[in-house]
C-alpha cells in the first residue's frame, strides 16, 4: 500500500470540508439513489484504492448535474454560444459517465447510488440553485450556466488533478488526465463564452 501523498490528503480534505448535508443537492437526472448505509463504505473489491473511488463517487453527480444543466441550455439559453457550448460539453460528460459507471462496477459498487445525494460540495449545486437555474431564460440563464459550469469545471479539474497522483488504478488515474485536459479547454469555452 503507498504512502498517502499531498493529492491524496487533498482529495480528502476536499471531500472532508466540502461534504455537508446544509443544503440538499440537485437530484441527480438517470435516477441516482442516496446510498443506504451499508452502501456507503469506501472499501471496494476492485483495483480501486479509497482515492480512486471516492474520486469517481463524486465526480459522477457532479457529472450528472453538468447533463441536467445542458439539457436546459436549447430552450433557455439567449445566446448561440451557450447553446453551442452546452452541445459540445454534452457528449464528454456523457463518456465521462460510461467510464465512471464502469469504474464503480469494477469496485462492487452501484453505479446509480449517490452518496453525496443531499450533501453541498464544491462544484455541486443544491437543489435551490439548479431549481433557479431551471426556473431563469434568456441573458438570466446564461450568466447562471456559465457561472455553474465554471464552478463544476474548476472543481472536476482539481479533483482530477489529485487523482492522476494520487489513484492507483490505472484506468482512474487515465481517465483522470483526459478529464484534467477537458476542464483546461471547457474553462477556456465558458470564458470565451462570457462566463
Amino acid at each position: 500500500m503507498r504512502a498517502p501523498t499531498v493529492a491524496a490528503v487533498l482529495l480528502a480534505a476536499i471531500l472532508a470540508a466540502g461534504c455537508s448535508a446544509e443544503s440538499g443537492s440537485a437530484p441527480a437526472p438517470r435516477g441516482a439513489t442516496a446510498a443506504p448505509a451499508s452502501a456507503a463504505g469506501t472499501g471496494g473489491t476492485g483495483q480501486l484504492n479509497p482515492t480512486d473511488l471516492a474520486w469517481a463517487q463524486l465526480l459522477k453527480p457532479m457529472d450528472e448535474q453538468v447533463m441536467a444543466m445542458v439539457e436546459l441550455a436549447p430552450s433557455h439559453a439567449a445566446t448561440a454560444a451557450v447553446r453551442q457550448l452546452a452541445r459540445r460539453v454534452s457528449p464528454d460528460c456523457a463518456a465521462e459517465l460510461t467510464s465512471l459507471d464502469g469504474l464503480l462496477r469494477s469496485a462492487g459498487q452501484d453505479p446509480a447510488v449517490n452518496i453525496h445525494e443531499g450533501h453541498h460540495m464544491p462544484g455541486m449545486m443544491t437543489a435551490e440553485e439548479f431549481t433557479s437555474l431551471g426556473e431563469s431564460k434568456g441573458a438570466a440563464f446564461d450568466r447562471l450556466f456559465l457561472r455553474r459550469l465554471r464552478e463544476h469545471g474548476e472543481q472536476a479539474a482539481r479533483l482530477a488533478a489529485s487523482e492522476s497522483q494520487a489513484g492507483s488504478d490505472p484506468s482512474a488515474r487515465a481517465l483522470a488526465r483526459t478529464i484534467a485536459e477537458a476542464r483546461t479547454e471547457q474553462l477556456a469555452e465558458v470564458t470565451r463564452a462570457g462566463g
